[in-house]
């Protein structure tokens, strides 16, 4: 029988941390026993980084963050897709078996950043488990704010109850 589909966010904070990868990695391989895996990339932090360095406006809307430019939009890609290879290696490393992409989509041809939690939603449809990899220190949070989206889209989570995410802490 195959297995299910589950999906995970991992927050881009998680790579920096030796420490805290080994902890990311014991967990998704405990996960890819039950699940066939797709994992999302984050990086927001190291986005709002480079942004900074480079003199960019660091601006939010609820869908994420607002790129003005080709320039913006193409620099979050590039430490998007850095992160991305640096998941996959860890992947590789312990043998599990995962497609990694980015919150990132090409529609036609341009180039459109999207927030790894709301694309992680625009997924939930399909899998059978959703799995947020976050901060410790942002988990009541990240729940709080999955909470919201379900009350606003009832058919997400019954009731606001999270049945079918879980948001794993590090």
């Amino acid at each position: 029988m195959a297995k299910k589909n589950g999906i995970v966010k991992i927050s881009g904070d998680l790579l920096h941390d030796k420490e805290v990868r080994e902890a990311v990695r014991v967990r998704l391989r405990k996960i890819a026993e039950q699940y066939s895996l797709v994992i999302i990339s984050g990086g927001g932090t190291d986005i709002n980084k480079a942004f900074k360095e480079r003199g960019f406006d660091i601006k939010f809307c609820p869908l994420g963050r607002v790129t003005d430019t080709l320039e913006q939009r193409q620099l979050a890609r590039n430490i998007l897709e850095q992160n991305q290879a640096a998941e996959q290696d860890m992947l590789d490393e312990d043998e599990i078996s995962a497609r990694v992409v980015i919150p990132m989509r090409e529609i036609g041809t341009v180039l459109c950043p999207e927030n790894g939690d709301l694309m992680f939603l625009s997924a939930y449809l399909g899998f059978d488990k959703g799995f947020i990899f976050t901060k410790k220190e942002r988990v009541e949070a990240k729940k709080s704010w999955l909470v919201k989206i379900a009350q606003a889209f009832e058919h997400i989570e019954r009731g606001g109850e999270l049945e079918k995410i879980e948001v794993v802490g590090f």
